[in-house]
């Protein structure tokens, strides 16, 4: 027989001598896991726990507290039999993924779906799912009292590959002390936001050529990253990552009023990277072809270049087939 069991025992046994008394109740819960104590505590709704949830989310003692207050039901009197019930039914409505196991097969939306919960704010979470129960977070808060539910948890945010973005996705929602129905509101709200952002992306400007190769997708996220408009959390630690990295940040830029100008620029700016890039490689070519040419020929050859708007060697093989009609 395991400690917490005999722990369990010994409390019910003093229990019948003494009543429900609080100290008794405070044994228990300081045998329930970490996790559990905090679903139990939110599921009880308390307008101030929700408040301070950030604050004290890693402290047993103070969850403990407020779940003794939240169930008492007369001056010093509390309900064992409640509290053993709640923490029961907190242990039993884990979050399932079956949600989010659609993001296992799209690469693009599982990268989105990883950076929203990593800068997930508390006060955002409590705003979606308690909005009615809340009193200290408000669209003029502090910004210095914003606290991401990932630094709670302690969340490694240096993740590389779809498996391990899909992985602490799952941490994240796991973590969360809300019952399995309120997270699938989440992350319903997420999904929402995300396909919206991609429909704007789609109709309003042409993202292909961006995202068409590696070399696109590298030259984008250093066109933004000069114009600071590019997350340092985003910056992908590997090559395959970039292209999701990539769509991730402009979805995040769509709602931005001058979006469709930014894309159009960057779009422009890859376009005349490659105009110049085709410069060059017709240069080198016209290069070899003038290589064995006198200076005069080199310098008529350019005058009809520029006159007719030909390429040396498209010229240059306007002449061989010119002189081998006069031979034939």
């Amino acid at each position: 027989m395991n400690d917490e069991r005999v722990k369990m025992m010994r409390i019910k046994s003093a229990q019948a001598l003494a009543g429900d008394a609080t100290e008794l109740i405070k044994e228990y819960l300081s045998t329930v896991p970490l996790h559990i104590l905090r679903r139990t505590l939110i599921s009880l709704n308390l307008t101030i726990a929700n408040s301070l949830f950030p604050q004290i989310a890693n402290n047993a003692p103070e969850i403990i507290n407020f779940i003794c207050s939240g169930v008492a039901y007369d001056k010093n009197k509390y309900s064992f039999d409640k509290i053993v019930r709640l923490v029961k039914d907190a242990g039993d409505d884990a979050f399932s993924d079956s949600c989010i196991t659609w993001l296992k097969n799209d690469n693009e939306a599982c990268h989105y779906f990883w950076w929203a919960l990593i800068h997930l704010e508390w006060k955002d979470v409590f705003k979606l799912l308690r909005a009615d129960n809340i009193h200290r977070y408000s669209d003029v808060e502090d910004q210095r009292r914003a606290v991401l539910v990932s630094d709670t948890f302690e969340i490694n945010r240096l993740t590389a590959g779809h498996k391990e973005r899909y992985k602490s996705i799952l941490t994240i929602l796991n973590s969360l002390p809300f019952a399995n129905t309120e997270i699938n509101i989440l992350t319903s709200y997420l999904s929402r936001h995300y396909k919206e952002r991609k429909e704007i992306c789609r109709s309003e400007v042409n993202m292909t050529s961006l995202i068409k190769s590696k070399e696109s997708v590298s030259f984008s996220i250093r066109y933004l990253q000069k114009k600071n408009m590019f997350s340092a959390d985003l910056v992908p630690l590997t090559e395959s990552d970039n292209k999701y990295a990539l769509t991730t940040q402009l979805y995040l830029l769509s709602r931005e009023d001058k979006f469709e100008t930014l894309v159009t620029s960057l779009t422009k700016a890859w376009s005349q990277k490659k105009v110049r890039e085709k410069r060059k490689e017709t240069d080198k070519k016209q290069t070899a072809v003038l290589s064995g040419l006198s200076k005069e020929s080199i310098r008529m050859l350019k005058e009809l270049s520029k006159k007719h708007s030909m390429s040396h060697s498209e010229l240059m093989e306007l002449a061989v087939q010119s002189l081998f009609k006069q031979i034939r």
